[in-house]
Parts: C-alpha cells; structure tokens; sequence
C-alpha cells in the first residue's frame, strides 16, 4: 500500500502515487467540513437547547435525504 504523507508547510517534490492528490483533496474537504461542523454547533450551544435538539433533528434527516 503506498503512504500519502503531505506536510502543511513544505511542498517537498515527490511523486505522489496516482489518485493520491484526490485522496488528499478529499480528506481537506472533509476536514474542513468537520471543522465547519463543529464551530456551528458551538454557536448553536448559546440557543435553546431544545430548539437546537430540533434544529439539528431536521439537519440529520435532510442531510440523509440528500447525501
């Protein structure tokens, strides 16, 4: 199995294996995805929590609905 290892502050220049920069791009994406997640359910945490149990009820199902 060939190892993707990238650094965040060098670009170092080795040939990543085909498909690996994809494989990299996706994990960017989902991680910022997450962190986007996560800051909004810290904001959320100052409303009501019964609105937010609603509010994130709803964001489950059509986040079902559409993935």
């Amino acid at each position: 199995m060939p190892c993707v290892t990238f650094s965040s502050t060098t670009n170092t220049p080795n040939e990543p294996p085909p498909g690996g920069i994809k494989i990299v791009e996706d994990g960017i994406q989902e991680t910022k995805f997450r962190i986007k997640l996560n800051l909004g359910l810290k904001m959320r945490i100052k409303k009501d929590r019964a609105e937010v149990r609603r509010e994130r009820k709803s964001e489950i199902t059509s986040a079902l609905l559409y993935a």
